[in-house]
């Protein structure tokens, strides 16, 4: 038929031996690929003119996935071949007989060269090889194992000895610069400088490492490293950052770009800016994350701790910027893993439970917080004896946990317990102390004790202004509470004031959407019905999103102040049907006997304006 007649007989008449080896090869090819080799038709006189070739059966076989399909490269490299000069479209270029045709599939088959193949020393000496496995297999392993272990006894021995010598000038270089440029300026024996902060004598030591180990980037990176570690145990964002930077930047000088040291300087640096709650730190650790994982991504085999370090940078962001059921998720991973690898010694496995912990205080749920906080103290004691400062930080987030529980009272004595503690080991502008303080401000605001409330509050806006400046997370947060609690006691002129400063300075730091933004726009309005301005209180309480300002608070009664809110205003227009019904709405959160002082009274106060027993 047409589909098997060689092209010279169906074109000029032309018959011969040739033509048989062209309907030969055109079955060996349907066998094999599964199809003809010209599947549409010819192209005319025109292809055989051009020679056009049918497409490799290897590929056809791999294409349609036939039961050829799963043979190997090397087998279909001769198959290919003889299928395509068996169906050439030129007569001079097929095999001269079916004879010759019928011995290079013999050969094929017994894995010997073809005749057809062009002749190659390196296509010969595999055929060799293939037929002659198991002898050539024997001898060539037994000479790679005699000159692998002569050249391994060798260039170990001689990496030994340069790894011993290298080793030893680091550790007495590092040991130089710690002792006589690092910790000498602070022995009174050696400096007249001695009483300097450490935090000072360690920044003006910095610089001094890029010039004493230009020559060893890794040594520098290392050391470098190590101070970020100390800013950042100290809450010293800024100084901390600037050891981040310049350690991530010496690891990829010394390591390439891939550095899986720097990638782990990018996500530790993406955890501090999402703590330090400075304007844009947030977009900035977001920027972090991504830049490390995408190298991550590029990094053929990462190093087991690289994956908890990123889970516990995304935990950080995520509780951070209001998605701790995320957050949550990401940190028990984190902790999974992290309990599978030696990398990780306790007090690393502790402190990723900490952030863990922190994530139930976020999420409202404090009895869980307070259950693992429990036994992280205990843990923390363990390994550093009691007083440590971690043990302390933990506390620090117990006292947050009592705080959302409403157990007002014991939140107030245990942060007036702990915050000299705090003090004492941390400095008054750690992020610890700051929040002990803000957490009792709002204990004691909860307890309409509205005078050391307001006190705490200013406290520690004005130790948070001095470390982060006016627009951070920190200081407006605490002026606006001040803010409440002043209005919540009637002094309306210097309430409003504070309420409108912060609610202005995060919108400008953080923009309008913002959670926090949010949270100062109800201390804003609140005091703005206390002015009897409702016209503008309403504006900002309608644009408060509520599950927002929960996320940011873990405090599940947003929705009910917002109505109280709303309820008042309603009032004094005169609407007492709608004050109502935001009234009923408020009663069952604020009439519960450890709600906070301030709404309850609100509450009261409207109940009897509007005659509802």
């Amino acid at each position: 038929t047409s589909d098997y007649a060689a092209p010279e007989w169906k074109y000029d008449g032309v018959v011969g031996f040739r033509a048989d080896v062209y309907s030969l090869g055109v079955i060996l090819y349907q066998l094999l690929a599964g199809r003809l080799p010209y599947p549409h038709g010819d192209a005319g006189k025109e292809a055989v003119r051009r020679e056009e070739q049918a497409e490799k059966p290897s590929y056809v076989a791999r294409s349609s996935g036939n039961r050829f399909a799963s043979l190997p490269l090397s087998a279909w490299n001769d198959l290919d071949v003889l299928c395509r000069i068996a169906i050439h479209q030129d007569p001079e270029k097929r095999y001269k007989s079916v004879e010759a045709l019928t011995r290079d599939i013999d050969h094929y088959l017994r894995q010997e060269p073809l005749e057809a193949q062009t002749e190659s020393v390196r296509y010969r000496v595999g055929k060799f090889v293939r037929r002659n496995r198991t002898t050539v297999l024997t001898i060539s392993l037994a000479a790679a194992v005699t000159i692998f272990l002569i050249v391994f006894f060798t260039v170990r021995l001689a990496e030994a000895k340069n790894r011993a010598t290298r080793e030893a000038a680091a550790t007495a270089a590092m040991n130089r610069f710690l002792s006589d440029d690092l910790l000498g300026h602070t022995d009174p024996f050696r400096s007249s400088h001695a009483k300097e902060d450490f935090a000072d004598v360690v920044s003006q030591a910095s610089p001094q490492i890029d010039s004493e180990f230009a020559a060893q980037p890794l040594l520098a990176a290392r050391l470098h490293e190590t101070l970020t570690k100390a800013f950042d145990n100290r809450s010293d964002f800024k100084r901390a950052r600037q050891e981040y930077m310049r350690a991530d930047d010496l690891f990829r000088q010394a390591e390439g770009p891939l550095s899986q040291e720097a990638v782990l300087m990018r996500l530790q640096r993406a955890s501090l800016e999402a703590r330090s709650f400075e304007p844009g730190s947030m977009a900035v650790a977001r920027s972090l994350l991504q830049n490390a994982e995408s190298s991550l991504s590029e990094i053929p085999h990462p190093q087991p701790d690289l994956a908890v370090w990123n889970l516990v940078a995304r935990g950080v962001i995520g509780v951070l910027s209001n998605d701790a059921s995320q957050a949550n998720l990401d940190l028990t991973a984190a902790l999974q893993a992290a309990q599978s690898l030696r990398e990780f010694d306790a007090l690393s496995r502790i402190r990723i439970e900490e952030v863990l912990a922190y994530t139930y205080v976020r999420l409202g749920k404090g009895e869980q917080a307070e259950q693992l906080l429990h036994e992280l103290i205990d843990d923390y004691s363990k390994v550093e004896g009691s007083g440590g400062a971690r043990g302390l930080r933990a506390r620090a987030y117990l006292v947050e946990s009592l705080l959302i529980q409403h157990k007002y009272a014991e939140t107030i004595r245990e942060a007036g317990l702990l915050y000299p503690l705090l003090v004492t080991r941390l400095g008054e502008s750690h992020e610890a102390p700051l929040s002990i303080l803000g957490a009792r401000a709002a204990a004691e605001g909860s307890l309409g004790e509205w005078k050391p409330a307001i006190r705490d509050d200013l406290a520690a806006h004005a130790i948070a202004v001095r470390k982060q400046g006016s627009t951070a997370f920190y200081p407006i947060a605490m002026l606006s509470d001040a803010g409440l609690s002043q209005c919540r006691a009637s002094n309306y002129a210097e309430g409003e004031a504070n309420a409108r400063q912060a609610f202005e300075q995060s919108r400008r730091a953080f923009g309008p959407r913002n959670a926090l933004t949010q949270g100062t726009s109800y201390a804003f309005a609140i005091c703005l019905i206390g002015l009897r301005q409702t016209n503008k209180a309403s504006v900002l309480l309608d644009s408060i999103d509520p599950v927002a300002v929960m996320k940011l608070t873990g405090d599940s009664s947003v929705p009910a102040g917002l109505a109280l809110a709303k309820g008042e205003i309603a009032y004094l227009r005169g609407d007492y049907a709608t004050a109502r019904q935001y009234v009923k709405i408020a009663t069952p959160e604020f009439e519960r006997a450890d709600a906070d002082f301030g709404p309850r009274q609100q509450l009261h106060r409207l109940q009897n304006a509007l005659h509802i027993p």
